[in-house]
């Protein structure tokens, strides 16, 4: 995955950036935005894994504890 994508998110089309997708033990893993603000005033962050069908992917949500260890790893290292 790279780029964007649309997601369906409470009825309606959301568009995701992509900031970083990896693979870990044979599961696929996206980390991605949307134009989704914190409090705070930053954007948010979400990940996902995901699963390639044919030509399309399907984003997996939500996440086990597990998983979100391995994410959060990963974006540090990638994110330093």
């Amino acid at each position: 995955m790279k780029g964007s994508f649309v997601a369906l998110l409470d009825g309606s089309q959301v568009k995701c950036d992509i900031l970083h997708n990896f693979k870990h033990d044979n599961d696929n893993y996206v980390i991605y935005n949307t134009d989704v603000t914190t409090d705070e005033g930053f954007l948010e962050v979400f990940a996902s894994k995901y699963l390639i069908n044919n030509s399309s992917q399907i984003l997996l949500i939500p996440l086990k504890e597990q998983e979100w260890e391995i994410v959060d790893k990963e974006w540090s290292q990638f994110n330093g």
